[in-house]
Order: structure tokens, then sequence, then C-alpha cells
């Protein structure tokens, strides 16, 4: 995954947290009871991890800025044009995180569940020679953010 800062223009907000799991570089976090974990389906995101962490990590990178857009490989190459606009979780544990193409809504609580993600662009071009030519990459922004509401 990567993260090519706030669709909102903001400048990027880097925070220091401890950890209590292991976090590869690039994983969604969420912070519980002061501690970093690593996101999972559903949940609400504190952001996306700038550095790998252990469960003994103190003052761990986060990359929290509201409004964080991601490139991020999906579930499979079931992307396509027109999930530009719909609204996605993600799938796998850490370092292997994806968009869950099965998560695929057209509003941000469809099937009662808020989606984390919406999808902004359908494989973009100039992120990474090796991302350029892979359909099954998209550009997301994280829209279910702990610390906005």
């Amino acid at each position: 995954m990567y993260t090519r800062g706030s669709f909102y223009g903001l400048p990027e907000i880097i925070k220091k947290y401890d950890s209590n799991a292991t976090i590869a570089n690039g994983d969604t976090v969420v912070l519980k009871a002061s501690q970093l974990e690593v996101g999972a389906a559903a949940e609400t995101l504190l952001g996306v991890a700038i550095q790998a962490m252990t469960a003994s990590t103190v003052g761990g990178g986060v990359n929290c800025t509201p409004g964080l857009v991601v490139i991020m490989d999906s579930s499979s190459t079931g992307i396509v044009a027109t999930d530009a606009g719909k609204y996605f979780d993600t799938t796998g544990g850490t370092g292997a995180q994806a968009i869950d193409i099965s998560t695929r809504e057209t509003t941000y609580n469809g099937a009662g569940t808020a989606r984390a993600f919406v999808c902004t662009l359908v494989n973009p071009q100039g992120v990474n020679p090796v991302l350029d030519s892979d359909v099954s990459v998209g550009e997301f922004v994280i829209v279910k953010h702990q610390f906005i509401r």
C-alpha cells in the first residue's frame, strides 16, 4: 500500500503511538486502549502505519491524515472502472491487506455496515511502474476515520 496525501489537500499528520501487535509498514491501524492494532474489516481506522512494528514498539509512526489517499491492491481482479465512487472494506492480515471486492457497496452504510474506504480511481497510473499495469489496484480514501465524525 502507498499513501498519496490528503484528498482534502491537508498536510500529512504523522503521530506516534505504542503498539501491542505485529504491524507491517503500510498496514491500516486502529487505536484501542492507547495501543495500535492492525485494522480489520468494518473497523473505524486511525490511519496507515509508516513503519513496521512489533508488540513492544514504543512510538510507532502512523499517518493519520484526514481523507488519507491510499493506493491499494484488491482481493481479486474484480475491481472495474465503475467501482469509482463505491465503498469497500479490507481483507487480509498484517502485511497482506487488500480491498475486499465482495464488500462493494454504492453507499457508505450499504448493507447496514459502514465501509472504511471509497474508491476514487481504478488502475491509477504514475504511482509505481510495477503497479501501473496491475488492473486490480485502485486509489481509495479512508472515510471511516477514528477522529472524524
